[in-house]
């Protein structure tokens, strides 16, 4: 077996790890090019996990060194361990066609899943002797420096969280009182700084514990001093909970939310299995 673009074969630690999962599941695993993924948001990003009825999928960026992919792909498995074993996942109203009705509160939602299980998936790979630390050196890290440094510090003059919590408040009332939202709906420089937040916090878990973030702490610092301030205390409540297990990363996930004053009528927390709703009770 050889991963997208590897001339040579995957190691036999990765065999392993494939067929360790693969027995846990009792579904098969694909590995692709992600250069070919049908979404092209997805086509730029070291790896991803998705699915459908028949299998899971592993999508890989084909120009990683063969120790860097290989990374990439435990860490993926360990997503696919995690959905497995029913870790929770934000879900934001969609439209009759499937679309979010406020895309950048899924887009939040969808952050704080990162947040939670990727260090999870970074342990869980370290654990069985694949090259995490390299890669985040070597690759992940240079593109959070190069994005990094085009952040405009602008940005975050014109913050009013009262005027966003009051906005955040009035979408709920309107999603409970049954009336259709036309269109979808864009909200203000506030919730973009509380997904950068929890960005800064994502990066904070999984670089510091390796002695690789200080030069990215930096340039936060000055770029976004005020998203930066909110990721510190995000990063700080995740890693006073953990995300060892399940419980550990639910109890997280609405930790964050509830942080952030979001209000539970526009994001809710579920089981990725059986769909039931831990958040709210």
């Amino acid at each position: 077996m050889k991963l997208p673009g590897q001339i040579e074969p995957a190691s036999d630690s990765l065999l392993s790890a494939i067929q360790e999962l693969e027995e846990k599941i009792g579904r098969p695993i694909q590995f692709l090019d992600i250069t070919t993924h049908p979404n092209p948001t997805v086509r730029s990003a070291r790896g991803h996990h998705d699915w459908d009825g028949l299998s899971e999928r592993i999508w890989l960026n084909p120009n990683l060194s063969h120790d860097d992919q290989e990374a990439v792909a435990a860490h993926e498995l360990a997503h696919i361990l995690q959905k497995a074993e029913g870790y929770c996942q934000t879900a934001t109203q969609r439209d009759s066609s499937g679309q979010p009705i406020l895309p950048e509160v899924n887009l939040l939602g969808r952050s704080i899943n990162s947040l939670v299980e990727d260090v999870m998936a970074d342990r869980w790979a370290i654990e069985r002797g694949f090259k995490v630390i390299d890669g985040l050196r070597s690759d992940a890290l240079p593109k959070a420096l190069a994005d990094a440094r085009k952040m405009n510090p602008e940005d975050e003059a014109a913050l009013n969280w009262n005027a966003y919590y009051a906005s955040m408040e009035n979408l709920a009332q309107i999603i409970e009182s049954g009336e259709q939202i036309q269109g979808h709906i864009l909200l203000g420089q506030e919730i973009r700084t509380q997904i950068l937040a929890i960005g800064y916090a994502n990066l904070k878990l999984r670089l510091s514990p390796f002695d690789l973030f200080s030069e990215l702490d930096a340039i936060w610092a000055n770029r976004r001093p005020k998203a930066r301030a909110l990721g510190i205390d995000i990063a700080a409540l995740v890693g006073s909970i953990g995300v060892a297990n399940r419980d550990l990363s639910e109890r997280a996930t609405i930790a964050v939310l509830e942080y952030l004053r979001i209000h539970p009528r526009l994001i809710v927390v579920k089981r990725s299995i059986t769909g039931e709703v831990v958040w709210p009770k």
